[in-house]
């Protein structure tokens, strides 16, 4: 094992402290790269306080930062924030939340207590000791097995792990649009004065100190892809000082529109953004 996985695995181990429910529900993971975002589709596999495990659609860097969005079921909220990657083994990556409102944290672990058999568990590291030594404890009698009864033990243990290994591949595969959808899904080029009239949640962008320094003022031109579920997906600068675009495309990503419909069915939209800094 790498130095690079070592760490990454250590560090995650504070977050794995926190007791974990199971968790079914489409997540969307959204990466900063090449100063356009993307969101990247996983699938939850369980979550606590602290954070989130995931079976993601592709690969993220060791310590990456991302938006990460999803709902717990019986809940209308959804959790949206920032997390980091603490953990990333084949398509599983463990996620740790970092920089969530008082507000989310306190959904997550409101929902959490509708299993106080779970949450009042031992932590993973004391449970993993519990397992050790009651392993201890009946290895004797294991050995005493017949050798036909501990075959059978490990074909049927081998037999689970293949049925959990393919239950996650198909949710991975479901999760992906097929070749045809994703043709059936260009986006519909909307006028940015339509789209303004849907926009429901506005995040105001950071003004860089270089930018106030200098007085600098405009108005940056933003191309935005935004998907069936009113969520921006994509955002690349069209115009604008090259100081301010970054800023602009980091707030517009988090910004939240009601769904363009038609004929009743929403669809995903590519659009105009136009973010002003005033000094």
């Amino acid at each position: 094992m790498s130095a690079t996985a070592t760490r990454t695995e250590f560090q995650f181990a504070s977050a794995r402290n926190h007791a974990r429910v199971p968790l079914s529900v489409p997540v969307n993971i959204t990466v900063m790269r090449g100063g356009s975002s993307e969101i990247i589709p996983a699938r939850a596999l369980d979550v606590s306080e602290g954070g989130v495990s995931t079976v993601i659609a592709g690969e993220l860097r060791p310590l990456e930062l991302v938006g990460l969005e999803f709902r717990l079921p019986d809940v209308g909220i959804p959790v949206r924030g920032k997390a980091w990657l603490r953990h990333q083994s084949a398509l599983r990556c463990g996620l740790e939340f970092t920089g969530f409102s008082i507000q989310q944290r306190s959904l997550i672990r409101y929902w959490l207590q509708r299993f106080p058999q779970l949450t009042d568990s031992q932590p993973a590291s004391a449970t993993a000791h519990a397992a050790k030594q009651r392993t201890g404890i009946r290895r004797p009698a294991l050995r005493r097995m017949p050798l036909l009864v501990v075959a059978g033990a490990v074909i049927l243990l081998t037999g689970l792990l293949w049925w959990h290994w393919q239950g996650e591949w198909s949710s991975l595969e479901n999760s992906l649009p097929s070749a045809q959808t994703s043709a059936a899904n260009k986006p519909v080029q909307i006028p940015a004065t339509e789209m303004q009239k849907l926009l429901v949640h506005k995040v105001d962008p950071i003004y860089p100190e270089s930018a106030r320094q200098a007085n600098l003022s405009g108005i940056v031109t933003l191309n935005a892809i935004v998907e069936a579920d009113g969520a921006v997906s994509q955002v690349n600068a069209l115009s604008g000082s090259e100081v301010l675009r970054q800023a602009a495309i980091d707030a517009v990503k988090w910004w939240r529109f009601e769904p363009y419909k038609i004929s009743g069915h929403a669809v995903r939209v590519q659009t105009i953004v136009a973010v002003e800094f005033r000094p």
